[in-house]
């Protein structure tokens, strides 16, 4: 029989329509889907209990020691989710340092299990787009509103998480973790600069508020016979509180080698090492060098290779005044008690900004897609029932017991709020280890850090966090890149990057080197940094054009 080329077009529009329609129906599951009112599923999610195999890529930030069986069924927050919901999860983990290797032969091989936990070091060649394009994770746009409501509020709770958690092309490949910040709409400032109060009464100076005043507090510290008024405690000469007071908001490079752009107030985007600020923070730190105010050592003392050296020169007086991490603070405040329990430590508000104001500090993604990560892939035997599951734990209830363990246990409601008991805050190992051991942590998508740091974080350090996060004004700079420009830019940068450590200690060190600096600014524009900032100007552009 003969076909006219009206009936054959016609017949194309229908199977393509039928493809389309195909394309889209759900997938086969057995899930239930039934929340109540509050979002609090009926449980169990399935009357036919399923085991889902998951590679997980971040268990050392779950669990003390290694992420077992073990650690799954002698905590019991695991044991209540699985027997709750009817869906067990067995994890694949890898060695400790093998997780990029594994993952990267993982997504080679297209051996997919039900899930994947990633993190930001483990990413899909491409980015996420590229997952969902090449049918490698399970695209969850279209079924997001029914089966993963609870999630969905939470990604939509502003513009900026909505963006933070979605692709360039407004997809959902994946389910990330939401931050709850500390402080609303800021980064929490886990670092910034302390100083021996004691020492600082002892040479009559009121506390630094601007970079000339700690020039002026070192030398009275040095005239006074402190050994080294100011260490920095990391090997890169990058101090992002001074930093921010000569108007770099993110240093350029850190101690875990990232590299870093940060937008101005028009939205431009910048590499701190060429801005006139960053010579001035050079020149700066080659006075102190060379006049014995900064610590000789900076280029090798690091809290990582000689913590207890910088414990005990704090402690008995010979470094004065730091840059440092909270995480540390516990540690040198007992050595300061232990030697001199007249010492006191006092946390420093960043200096002011050139302007007088406060310094402005860059941040990347505030709520979302900063560290772990769960797919569903498209191996995965019931996605949509997966994506119940990881609903589930963003749930009311689901939040609870992924944050803070089992009631009766490891909490109690106290005033209705989740209190932790001695199991966690006085665990033989410390806090932080029975919180590890005592709740879902692996499974916790929305974070309630504004809450549970609170109980964790001793009073001092809190005091010490909100001094620092208080003292500087932050905003993100966040852009989408395609798999292309993510070449590109590694291509060029880790090269500029490599540099500007190298002449950045040259200079501080170096008087020669540092009066070599414009030298060094227009070399670092020869190896095609304008090329790198056009690209991530693009993405930027193109993450705020959404």
């Amino acid at each position: 029989m003969k076909l006219n080329k009206g009936i054959i077009a016609l017949m194309l529009t229908m199977l393509l329509l039928l493809t389309s329609v195909t394309a889209l129906a759900a997938p086969d599951t057995a899930a239930k889907n039934e929340r109540d009112a509050d979002g609090n599923y009926t449980l169990p999610l399935t009357d036919t209990p399923i085991t889902l195999e998951c590679f997980c890529a971040t268990a050392s930030n779950f669990t003390v020691g290694t992420f077992t069986e073990e650690a799954i069924t002698s905590n019991a927050s695991y044991t209540k989710i699985f027997e709750d919901t009817g869906i067990s999860v067995h994890f694949t983990v890898p060695a400790t340092g093998a997780e990029v290797e594994q993952f990267n032969l993982m997504i080679a091989s297209g051996n997919y299990p039900d899930l994947i936990i990633g993190s930001q070091a483990t990413t899909y060649p491409g980015g996420f787009d590229s997952a969902l394009d090449d049918r490698a994770f399970f695209d969850l746009t279209p079924y997001i509103e029914e089966y993963m409501p609870n999630y969905y509020a939470a990604i939509n709770a502003n513009e900026q998480v909505a963006k933070e958690a979605t692709t360039n092309t407004n997809r959902i490949p994946a389910v990330f973790y939401i931050y709850c910040p500390e402080y609303d709409g800021r980064e929490l400032q886990w670092w910034g600069q302390a100083i021996r109060k004691d020492i600082l009464d002892a040479i009559g100076k009121e506390v630094p508020t601007t970079v000339e005043e700690w020039e002026d507090v070192l030398r009275a510290m040095k005239d006074y016979g402190v050994e080294v008024p100011y260490s920095m405690v990391n090997t890169t000469g990058m101090d992002s509180a001074l930093l921010a007071g000569f108007g770099i908001a993110k240093a350029p490079f850190d101690w875990q080698s990232r590299i870093n752009v940060y937008a101005d107030d028009e939205g431009k985007l910048h590499y701190g090492a060429v801005e006139e600020g960053y010579k001035d923070y050079l020149t700066m730190m080659n006075r102190w060098y060379a006049d014995g105010l900064l610590d000789p050592e900076f280029m090798t003392r690091s809290w990582f290779t000689t913590a207890d050296t910088i414990y005990s020169m704090y402690g008995n007086g010979q470094i004065g005044a730091c840059y440092q991490l909270d995480g540390i603070l516990p540690t040198m405040v007992a050595t300061l008690a232990s030697i001199n329990p007249d010492g006191e430590t006092l946390a420093v508000p960043a200096p002011l900004g050139p302007d007088g104001n406060l310094p402005k500090v860059s941040i990347g993604k505030l709520y979302a897609g900063t560290s772990t990560w769960w797919a569903i892939t498209e191996n995965c035997k019931d996605p949509l029932l997966a994506m119940n599951f990881l609903d589930y734990c963003c749930s009311p209830e689901g939040v609870i017991v992924t944050n803070y363990g089992t009631e009766g246990y490891s909490f109690e409601m106290v005033d209705g709020v989740p209190t932790f008991t001695d199991v966690v805050l006085k665990a033989e190992t410390g806090s932080s280890d029975g919180w590890r051991l005592n709740a879902a942590l692996n499974l916790k998508i929305i974070g309630q850090e504004k809450y549970t740091n609170l109980q964790f974080k001793d009073p001092e350090i809190q005091e010490w966090d909100r001094v620092w996060t208080e003292s500087v004004d932050t905003y993100s700079t966040v852009y989408d890149l395609t798999a292309d420009e993510e070449l590109e830019i590694a291509a060029i940068m880790n090269d500029i990057s490599t540099y500007a450590q190298e002449q950045t200690i040259k200079a501080i060190i170096d008087a020669d080197a540092l009066a070599n600096w414009d030298n060094t600014v227009q070399q670092i524009w020869n190896m095609r940094l304008q090329d790198a900032l056009d690209i991530y100007q693009t993405g930027y552009d193109r993450y705020n054009n959404r």
